[in-house]
C-alpha cells in the first residue's frame, strides 16, 4: 500500500515548531525597544485535549529604560481552549497562589494541522519571575470558555527562566551603557543662566 506524503505534512510542521526552549534577543531597529523572549518552553500538560502549553517570557527595555515582563501562554488544542479575555492566570509557587492579570490585548489566535494556538499575555514582576526561576514546585491554570488547561514545571522549565533571567539582566545593563548621558544643556534648578 503506497502512502500519501502529504497527509504527514501537517504533523512534520507542527512538531518541527516544538524545538527546546531557547532565549533569544530582538532588536527591530526603528522602535529603540530591544526584546528578550524565552520561546518553546513547554509544560508538562496531561490530557488529550492540550497538546502542547508553553510558558513564555517576554522582557522589552527602551534605551535603559525596563518597560516590564510578560508572560505568554501559548496553549495549542483541538477543538479551542477560548481563553476567556480578563481571566487571570493562575498559579502555584511552591504552595503559594499567584494571580497575574492579563493584559488589556486580544487573545491571538492561529490554526495549523486542525489545531488551535492560542496566545494570551499576562503582567509579571521581575520579583515573581525570581521567585518563580527559584522554585522547587510549580503549576499554572488556563481558564476557557471550553474546558482549563493546567501544566506542571519540571526541572528543565526552571532552567529556562534562569536562564532567561540571566539574558535579560545582561541585555538590560547593555542598554543602560549604550543609553546617552542626560543632556547638559539645561541649567541645574536653582542656578542662573
Amino acid at each position: 500500500m503506497r502512502r500519501n506524503p502529504l497527509l504527514f505534512a501537517p504533523l512534520v510542521v507542527l512538531c518541527a515548531c516544538a524545538g527546546p526552549p531557547r532565549v533569544r534577543t530582538i532588536v527591530p531597529g526603528f522602535t529603540g525597544i530591544e526584546l528578550v523572549r524565552l520561546e518553546n518552553d513547554a509544560l508538562s500538560s496531561p490530557g488529550a485535549v492540550v497538546t502542547r502549553l508553553e510558558f513564555n517570557v517576554e522582557r522589552a527595555d527602551s534605551l535603559g529604560d525596563p518597560r516590564g515582563s510578560q508572560v505568554l501562554i501559548d496553549a495549542t488544542a483541538s477543538p479551542a481552549l477560548q481563553i476567556r479575555a480578563g481571566e487571570p492566570l493562575r498559579m502555584r509557587v511552591n504552595g503559594d497562589t499567584l494571580s497575574l492579570p492579563m493584559l488589556a490585548l486580544p487573545v491571538e489566535r492561529t490554526v495549523l494541522a486542525g489545531h488551535i494556538t492560542e496566545r494570551a499575555r499576562y503582567r509579571i514582576t521581575d520579583e515573581q519571575l525570581e521567585t518563580l526561576a527559584a522554585a522547587d514546585s510549580a503549576s499554572i491554570r488556563v481558564r476557557g470558555s471550553a474546558f482549563t488547561a493546567r501544566g506542571r514545571f519540571r526541572p528543565g522549565n526552571f532552567a529556562a527562566l534562569r536562564n532567561f533571567l540571566t539574558r535579560s539582566e545582561a541585555a538590560a545593563a547593555a542598554a543602560r551603557a549604550a543609553a546617552p548621558p542626560p543632556s547638559s544643556d539645561q541649567p541645574e534648578s536653582g542656578s542662573r543662566p
